[in-house]
C-alpha cells in the first residue's frame, strides 16, 4: 500500500477455482474501503477465464480506479478478443528495442527522436515515467480528434533503461531533413509548418482536455528573471496576466524536426507539452530553437537542429513573414520584441534549473540575457501577437 494506492498481486490463473478467493483477498487488502485506487499486477498470469474476468469488471466499477499492469501477449490477446481491453485500463508489459546505429531524427531536452526503419521511428524519454507517456499519448489522442494530423503511439517500449514510444509513420521525414535536401524550397517547407500552426492556433479546445500555458509562462518568469530583477519579473508577469484567456490549442515544442511529412502531408510529434493559451507562447518556442539558443553558441542549433546558424535564421525569418502575414519590417519588428522578450525570459530560467547558485559561464549567460531583456522590454507594452 502506498498512501491511497494498493497493489495487489494476481495468481498464475484466474479460474472459476479460485476467482471467488480472489475476489475476497483483494477486499481484505482493501479493507473495503472503496475510495481507493487499485492496482492489479499480473506480472505473473498467463490465463484468465470468464469468472476471473467478472471479478475484474466489478473491481472496476467498485473502486476509485483501477489499473491492471505488467500483461503480457498472451493474456492480452484474452483480454482483446472479450472486448475487455476497451472497458478495462490495461498495461502491458513493454517490448525492448534497441536504437544502436538508428539515425537520431530529433533531439530535445525530454528525449530523443531515432529512426528504427523505413516505416516506423521511436521516441526514447530521459529520466520519464510510463505515466509521463501515457499522458503524452492521452494528449495526442486528444489533439487528433479536435483534427490535428498526429502520429499515435502503437505502444510503450523500453530502450535500454528507459520508456520509449513507437510510432509507424512510413516514407516520413521531418521538415528539417526536406529543407537539408531540398534547399531551394525552404520557402515551401516553412510555409508547410506555418499553415500547420495555424491550423492548430486556431483550434479551439476545452480547457479541461489541456492545461493552461500560461502556467508555465509564469514559472519561466518566477524562477529565472525573479531571482535577477523583481520589478521587471512583475512587468512582464502582468502582461501575462493582462492577455485575454484564450483557448485555442498550442503544440508547446514546435520545430522542424516535430513536424513529419509523410507523403507530402504534416504530421505533428511530440505532444507531451500540448496546451491552450495565447499563440505567443508557442512563438516563443520557435524563436528560442532557431534564434535564441543561437545567441552566443552559433554552432547550438547544429547540434538541436542540425542545420547551421545561417539557415537557422532564414527559416525563422520566413516563418515569421508567413505567420504574421506580412512584409512589413516595423510590424514584424514589433512582433519578432514580444516573441523574443518572453524567450530570454525563458532561457534564464533554464540557467536556473539546477540552483541559484550559477557557473562562470551560465552568470555570463545571464549578463547577455539580462541586457536582451533591457533592451526589449521598453518597446513592449504588450505580448498579444
Amino acid at each position: 500500500m502506498n498512501q491511497d494506492t494498493i497493489t495487489f498481486k494476481l495468481p498464475d490463473r484466474m479460474t472459476t477455482d479460485n476467482s471467488a478467493e480472489v475476489e475476497n483477498r483483494i477486499h481484505e487488502a482493501t479493507g473495503g474501503e472503496f475510495g481507493v485506487d487499485l492496482v492489479l499486477d499480473a506480472g505473473e498470469m498467463s490465463y484468465i477465464s470468464s469468472s476471473g474476468l467478472r471479478v475484474l469488471l466489478k473491481a472496476g466499477k467498485k473502486y476509485r480506479s483501477l489499473l491492471i499492469q505488467n500483461v503480457n501477449d498472451e493474456l492480452y490477446g484474452i483480454f482483446d478478443v472479450t472486448g475487455f481491453s476497451d472497458i478495462l485500463n490495461i498495461r502491458r508489459i513493454p517490448k525492448k528495442y534497441s536504437v544502436e546505429g538508428c539515425e537520431v531524427i530529433g533531439r530535445g531536452a525530454k528525449g530523443a527522436v531515432y529512426r528504427y526503419n523505413a516505416d516506423s521511428i521511436i521516441k526514447v524519454y530521459f529520466n520519464s515515467t510510463i505515466e509521463d507517456i501515457e499522458k503524452e499519448t492521452s494528449l495526442a489522442k486528444k489533439a487528433l480528434v479536435a483534427g490535428i494530423p498526429t502520429a499515435i503511439s502503437f505502444g510503450t517500449v523500453m530502450v535500454g533503461d528507459d520508456y520509449g514510444s513507437y510510432f509507424e509513420l512510413i516514407d516520413a521525414q521531418t521538415v528539417t531533413q526536406a529543407i537539408i535536401n531540398e534547399p531551394d524550397k525552404l520557402d515551401y517547407y516553412v510555409g508547410i509548418m506555418v499553415d500547420l500552426l495555424k491550423d492548430i492556433h486556431d483550434t479551439n479546445v476545452s480547457r479541461f482536455d489541456f492545461p493552461d500555458f500560461r502556467i508555465e509562462g509564469h514559472a519561466w518568469i518566477n524562477g529565472g528573471i525573479a531571482n535577477v530583477d523583481e520589478l521587471k519579473a512583475r512587468v512582464i508577469s502582468d502582461m501575462i496576466d493582462s492577455m485575454p484567456e484564450r483557448h485555442t490549442m498550442i503544440h508547446g515544442d514546435f520545430h522542424s524536426n516535430n513536424v513529419m511529412l509523410q507523403q507530402g502531408e504534416p504530421i505533428l510529434i511530440d505532444m507531451d507539452r500540448v496546451s491552450y493559451g495565447q499563440p505567443v507562447f508557442e512563438l516563443c518556442g520557435v524563436y528560442m530553437c532557431y534564434r535564441g539558443f543561437s545567441l552566443v553558441d552559433h554552432e547550438a542549433v547544429k547540434r538541436f537542429l542540425g542545420i547551421d546558424y545561417d539557415t537557422a535564421g532564414k527559416v525563422w525569418d520566413v516563418f515569421l513573414k508567413k505567420y504574421i502575414g506580412t512584409d512589413d519590417p516595423d510590424k514584424l519588428r514589433e512582433a519578432e520584441d514580444k516573441i523574443a522578450l518572453l524567450t530570454y525570459a525563458r532561457l534564464i530560467r533554464r540557467i536556473y534549473k539546477g540552483g541559484k547558485d550559477l557557473s562562470g559561464e551560465n552568470m555570463k549567460l545571464r549578463k547577455i540575457y539580462m541586457e536582451k531583456i533591457d533592451e526589449l522590454l521598453p518597446r513592449v507594452k504588450t505580448l498579444v501577437i
